[in-house]
């Protein structure tokens, strides 16, 4: 199976606009809402996924540790059958937010691509890297933007 770097970047998005608080309105919220794995592959702003992508990136995530869970998910014999999913945890925020910038995305893409694929412990590192290169080198985003045309011309 092959993981699709936008289905998680995809999954991640949609776990952080559609869990919050259920009582967000207080002075002090403390109990969180749930999302369930089926409740992600099965929401209507996926239905043009492939769904056995989507299942694999969601599954991939939970069993890495981005996702913080309100138990133990249900695993049987590698399969993932019930994951209540309450946030994601630091490590899923970092990744959310090194992919969050196209530019990175695509570079991570287009590296995965030419190296034949990478896990998702890669995809974390190369995006934090390249997430730090753009921070601390202000020339960063066009150097990278010039080395993937290059890149893209000597594929095609």
């Amino acid at each position: 199976m092959r993981l699709n770097i936008d289905y998680v970047r995809d999954v991640l998005l949609y776990a952080e606009k559609n869990l919050d608080y259920e009582d967000s309105q207080s002075k002090t919220p403390t109990q969180h809402k749930e999302l369930t794995d089926w409740q992600i592959t099965g929401d209507e702003s996926f239905n043009n996924y492939d769904k056995q992508e989507l299942t694999y990136a969601v599954e991939t995530l939970v069993k890495s540790g981005f996702f913080d869970l309100a138990a133990t998910p249900i695993i049987r014999n590698g399969n993932l059958y019930n994951a209540r999913i309450v946030g994601l945890t630091w490590a899923g925020h970092e990744l959310l937010d090194n992919l969050r910038n196209p530019t990175i995305l695509e570079a991570v893409k287009e590296r995965a691509k030419k190296t034949g694929g990478a896990s998702i412990g890669i995809i974390a590192k190369a995006a934090e890297a390249m997430g730090i290169a753009i921070m601390t080198d202000p020339n960063a985003i066009e150097n990278l933007k010039q080395g993937l045309l290059n890149l893209s011309q000597m594929i095609h």
